[in-house]
């Protein structure tokens, strides 16, 4: 395991541990972005890598909240850092 993994990792206030494969489903907009937003922000502030797979939509929505709590989308996407697939 390399240093960058052994960081804890959260999501939903639970620590995922070594592995930190995903999938979720959720009620409502508000109540995805108070979970995956610190959750994708905190495994890039580490040097993980996200991948997400969404609609058009749904991508320019994950980018700008993204871009609201910091993160540096473009080049964390040129860093092959995050991934947003439609």
């Amino acid at each position: 395991m390399n240093e960058k993994s052994e960081k804890p990792i959260h999501l939903a206030g639970v620590n995922l541990g070594r592995h930190r494969h995903v999938c979720a489903f959720f009620d409502n907009q508000d109540q995805e972005d108070k979970v995956i937003i610190p959750f994708l922000k905190e495994g890039i502030d580490h040097g993980e890598r996200a991948f997400c797979i969404s609609g058009r939509e749904m991508r320019r929505h994950l980018l700008q909240k993204l871009r609201l709590a910091g993160i540096e989308v473009e080049n964390a996407e040129k860093r092959d850092q995050l991934k947003i697939e439609q």
